[in-house]
């Protein structure tokens, strides 16, 4: 290793060598338009466990070697996407396959192929029925895969007995798994590395041989073995994939919807369309879902074709205490969606519903403040979306609306000045007549950082100031609320 910037070098004098497993986001590569990748998706297995220290013999560097000497595989590069402890679901610690599939798979540069080996440590750390649920993980990313005209190869899971991982009804979820695998008619191809590293006299097992001595993670034997077990014709004359989806689906941005007076808007980089909505704090309706339309984001959408429909959204709910909405089709009554808890932004199935040719109104009500919602789908294919899912129908630009004024005239609430500022501006407010009034600073998350003024004024001009000294950089909004029914936010940027 070298520190900063030397391309311009010709040698590494002075580099200094360690043995460590650095974890590398990207390399991109110069290569010709007939190049195409493989992606692996994995756990330690793939990511190297077993493999020999500085001799790049994990199996997907084997692969690599055999594609390159094989002229007719020498266009194909191999992405290692293993992470060591990785699972399926959201059952380990760090991201899971089903959380980073957007960007470890669908978000890398020409992808053809896409190899899954992951799943053991879910049935490792599980409960009995975890199987079923590892089946419904591999259709999500076989559907999204597929969308991408990528081709899905499915991996068997290795033999584990004698390994911590062991109990009679985890090798059972483990057949099942690879049962599925194999004959469930989903994957374009099947990988038995099951089969090939298996004892004979004891199929529960690895061959000894392939046994790094955990009786889990294969050996430098066992990662050679799995490599040549990969046949290279899987990525001959498989240049691109016919799939034809005859699922109707369609996304919506709730922020571009119809959305009430008492939802905010705020900006986060890992959110669809880097905005999403949020009921203002200190908004609860728990027994009862709100009456008005200040409470609702009202979504209008099309069915092209009658059928079963299943209503999904991409939700941040960090806790039970902010993990709940009401929904509601059309002209029906509420439904209360609660223990949507996620980590992170995840999608999570609120209905489904029998839907008629023609249009419909989804209409979204909060239940706990804190619950962030990102995007909705709406689909006749029973799995959720994967990573931020497609391009909204409603796209727009919410920064254009993030301001309104949702009042009659007389009230205004003006953009502070200086603004960036540090640490100090001042903001401007007309009231058209005497009222309580509360004006008050929120982070980005919503959560209420500064409360500048909370008591009863007369009708007139006013002018405040912020210091802003206890605050860090970043985008922050201030808001106006008063007994009359007057609400209104603004966006300022603290610079530190």
């Amino acid at each position: 290793m070298l520190p900063g910037n030397q391309v311009s070098r010709v040698n590494f004098t002075g580099a200094v060598q360690t043995d460590h497993w650095y974890i590398i986001n990207t390399i991109d590569v110069k290569a010709p338009d007939t190049s195409a990748g493989v992606v692996i998706i994995g756990n330690s297995i793939t990511d190297g466990r077993g493999s020999g220290t500085n001799k790049q013999n994990r199996w997907p560097d084997e692969l690599a070697r055999r594609l390159q000497e094989n002229s007719n595989t020498r266009h194909v590069g191999v992405l290692n996407q293993g992470i060591g402890g990785n699972c399926v679901l959201s059952t380990c610690l760090g991201p899971s396959a089903l959380s980073r599939f957007d960007r470890d798979v669908l978000g890398q540069n020409g992808v053809r192929w896409l190899i899954i080996l992951e799943g053991i440590n879910d049935i490792g750390g599980g409960a009995t029925g975890i199987g079923n649920n590892l089946i419904n993980a591999y259709l999500q990313m076989i559907h999204a895969a597929h969308r991408n005209g990528i081709f899905v190869y499915g991996a068997t899971l290795l033999p584990m007995k004698g390994s911590s991982y062991y109990t009679v009804a985890h090798e059972n979820e483990r057949q099942l798994v690879n049962d599925w695998i194999r004959h469930g008619g989903h994957f374009d191809a099947v990988i038995d590395f099951d089969q090939a590293l298996r004892h004979p006299a004891d199929t529960l097992s690895l061959l000894p041989a392939a046994d790094s001595g955990d009786h889990l993670h294969p050996s430098e034997t066992g990662h050679r073995m799995m490599a040549e077990a990969v046949d290279l014709n899987l990525f001959i004359g498989r240049d691109s994939l016919v799939y034809i989806d005859s699922s109707y689906t369609i996304f919506y941005e709730p922020e571009c919807a119809e959305v009430g007076e008492r939802w905010l808007i705020l900006n986060d980089s890992q959110a669809s369309n880097e905005f999403y909505v949020m009921v203002e704090p200190g908004t609860q309706s728990l027994s009862q879902p709100p009456a008005g339309s200040e409470s609702f984001i009202i979504i209008t959408f099309p069915i092209d074709s009658a059928g079963n429909y299943s209503v999904f959204a991409r939700l941040n709910c960090p806790t039970y205490d902010d993990d709940s909405y009401w929904v509601k089709m059309d002209n029906g009554n509420f439904q209360m969606y609660n223990g949507l808890v996620t980590s992170g932004w995840e999608w999570k199935k609120l209905n489904e519903y029998t839907l008629t040719h023609g249009e419909h109104t989804l209409t979204i009500a909060y239940r706990e403040d804190g619950a962030k919602l990102d995007k909705i789908c709406i689909s006749n294919y029973p799995y959720p979306p994967l990573g931020k899912g497609e391009e909204a129908v409603n796209l727009c630009n919410p920064v254009s609306m993030i301001n309104p004024v949702k009042t009659p005239s007389g009230y205004a609430l003006e953009q502070n000045y200086p603004n960036p500022f540090n640490p100090i501006t001042t903001i401007k407010y007309h009231l058209l007549q005497k009222s309580w009034v509360r004006l008050e600073v929120l982070d980005i998350t919503g959560r209420i950082v500064e409360l500048l003024i909370n008591r009863i004024q007369q009708a007139g001009e006013y002018t405040i100031t912020l210091d802003g000294s206890s605050l860090t950089s970043g985008i922050y909004f201030y808001r106006l609320r008063t007994s009359t029914g007057f609400v209104q936010p603004q966006k300022m940027l603290l610079i530190r």
